[in-house]
């Protein structure tokens, strides 16, 4: 079986080829993808924009679309970073293969591999999910009220769509249903993009976190013979593989979780002084609230892989500080005196060239949306 044809790197690479930035695929391939993701960007992103030139006085409702134009710039943001750092991104993917091809298949370090990949493919299945659900069901909410009216009966005014679009020289009572498909399937195209760039990120921070995982099982099973100096020279290949691949993937996406931090940000306060503005009815402010929740869930799940990598190289200090060196033969015991010093400095990943991607950073990043929220609502 192809190695990316494993069940732990199999919705990645599905949304990533449908999305042509697969760097393995066909140069034509690639192109006829990307092709049909601008068409279906463009398609969602252009009649905001028209109508955002009737409404630019409005300021109540610039402000209630502008969580949905940032959501347009994620997308912007991560097809350009696929785009700069195409060829990154094919040595991140190589050197995850190398990687697993250092265990032998009946080491424990493969079987750790395989546990943390495991880990990282449940989270993606249920994080894809989740995104793609609320999206649908946010962009849908039109649609949704339209059809329980019709069902009812019920002779009432609603908004045509989920925010303020214009379609010139189309008649949109006539196509309605048609829009909304084309719509939705927009959507769908936008949060893909998305959702592709997270999970690259998120199961190469979790391969990572495996290799020092398995740094740390071959420091526990220090042999206390002349074995003992290979052994170790095993250990210190696999632990430097784990730091050198941390710091290509944060050279990698270093700038675009930059913008990932201010824009969960903004966007955190901006769809919070929706849901307060809509409190008084339930149905809207149920999915502000779904909405809110999925960014911040977002900027939590990359700053907690983060956290992970952060707290697995740290941890081969705490292994090699446990270790009985002064059984070990006086060659080995200077393998680990080095290695200690190698594992003094914990592997971060960062945004921009400043921050370090953490629970502290979460937590700090979280707090300044209050702020602006509170801001704004005094604002109102």
């Amino acid at each position: 079986m192809e190695f990316w044809s494993q069940s732990y790197y199999r919705c990645m690479k599905f949304m990533s080829y449908t999305l042509g930035v697969w760097p393995y695929q066909s140069n034509k391939e690639a192109f006829l993808y990307r092709c049909l993701a601008a068409m279906g960007f463009f398609g969602t992103v252009t009649p905001q924009f028209l109508a955002l030139r009737h409404y630019i006085n409005d300021m109540p409702l610039v402000i209630e679309s502008l969580s949905v134009f940032l959501i347009d710039l994620t997308f912007v943001c991560d097809g350009i970073t696929y785009f700069l750092n195409w060829e990154k991104m094919k040595a991140i993917l190589n050197k995850v293969r190398e990687n697993w091809e250092t265990f032998p298949p009946d080491k424990q370090g493969r079987e750790i591999l395989h546990q943390y990949s495991n880990q990282g493919q449940t989270l993606a299945v249920l994080y894809s999910a989740g995104c793609l659900t609320t999206g649908v069901v946010f962009t849908s909410k039109s649609l949704q009220l339209k059809l329980v009216y019709k069902l009812l009966k019920i002779n009432a005014t609603i908004p045509q769509f989920y925010m303020p679009l214009e379609y010139p020289m189309i008649d949109v009572d006539k196509y309605y249903y048609l829009i909304m498909i084309t719509i939705e399937m927009s959507i769908i195209i936008l949060i893909m993009m998305i959702i592709s760039y997270d999970l690259f990120f998120f199961l190469c921070a979790q391969h990572v976190c495996g290799l020092f995982a398995a740094s740390g099982c071959y420091i526990q099973h220090t042999p206390e013979d002349d074995n003992a100096y290979n052994h170790l020279k095993i250990f210190i290949q696999v632990h430097n593989r784990a730091i050198e691949f941390t710091k290509l993937l944060d050279n990698t996406f270093l700038w675009n979780n930059m913008v990932l931090l201010g824009v969960s940000a903004i966007n955190i306060s901006i769809i919070g002084l929706q849901m307060a503005r809509h409190l008084d009815r339930i149905g809207e402010s149920v999915q502000f609230g779904l909405f809110v929740f999925t960014v911040l869930s977002r900027f939590f799940v990359i700053c907690f892989f983060a956290q992970r990598v952060i707290d697995h190289s740290r941890s081969i200090e705490m292994s090699l500080g446990s270790l009985q060196w002064y059984n070990i033969p006086l060659k080995a015991q200077n393998l680990v005196q080095l290695a200690i010093l190698r594992s003094q400095t914990a592997s971060t990943l960062g945004a921009g060239k400043t921050l370090v991607l953490s629970f502290e950073l979460f937590v700090t990043a979280t707090k300044a949306s209050a702020s602006y929220f509170t801001v704004l609502l005094a604002m109102q």
